[in-house]
C-alpha cells in the first residue's frame, strides 16, 4: 500500500483535496489504486517537508467523508 500511495504522490496529474484536521500538518485526501482497488487515503505532511503521516487507506465508505 505504501508503494501505491508514494506512486500517486509522484504522479504529476495526482489531485487531491486539503482536509481540516486536528493535527501540526497538512492534510490531503486522494485516491490511489492498489491490487485493483480504488482506495481513499488521507495524509499529513509535517512543514519541514521530511515527515509523512498515514491518516487513512482503505476502500472508500461512501456513508462516511471519504470524498474528497
Amino acid at each position: 500500500m505504501l508503494r501505491a500511495i508514494s506512486d500517486a504522490l509522484a504522479a504529476p496529474s495526482i489531485e487531491g483535496a486539503l482536509k481540516r484536521m486536528d493535527e501540526p500538518t497538512e492534510t490531503y485526501a486522494f485516491f490511489v489504486t492498489f491490487r485493483k482497488n480504488k482506495m481513499y487515503t488521507k495524509i499529513g505532511l509535517y512543514p519541514d517537508g521530511k515527515i509523512v503521516i498515514v491518516y487513512s487507506a482503505h476502500k472508500p465508505d461512501m456513508n462516511k467523508d471519504d470524498s474528497l
